[in-house]
């Protein structure tokens, strides 16, 4: 679809990844999020974004780099991304470690989106 400068309008989907503390297992928490990602994939999506927190109880939730390394290895060419890293909490040099061996994994397919701060006290 092209867009009103003629550019291709892309699609994304926000994971909505945090679910309350002891409510669901941890393993079928990750199975309930490659079902998930499958199924945004499977229904066309352009790139599917995993966002970056730190102690929210009393909820749970995976960490980006890992979750995001997994699904680069799932078929298709969707895109992958963080939606945000939280970069005031992390070492700049690791930061860039991790985004260029992501990258590297996805094939190219990887988006990093970075944040000063989060809203909502820090949370």
């Amino acid at each position: 679809m092209a867009a009103s400068g003629g550019e291709d309008m892309r699609v994304g989907y926000q994971v909505g990844q945090v679910v309350q503390r002891d409510s669901i297992d941890h393993q079928q928490q990750w199975q309930n999020h490659l079902e998930q990602f499958r199924a945004s994939r499977d229904a066309g999506f352009d790139i599917y974004c995993w966002a970056h927190h730190y102690l929210i109880d009393p909820f749970q939730h995976f960490q980006p780099w890992p979750v995001l390394a997994r699904l680069a290895a799932e078929p298709g060419d969707m895109k992958l991304a963080t939606s945000v890293l939280l970069l005031p909490l992390l070492n700049p040099v690791e930061v860039a470690e991790q985004v260029a061996t992501l990258d590297h994994i996805a094939e190219g397919r990887f988006i990093p989106a970075a944040a000063a701060a989060e809203s909502g006290g820090g949370r």
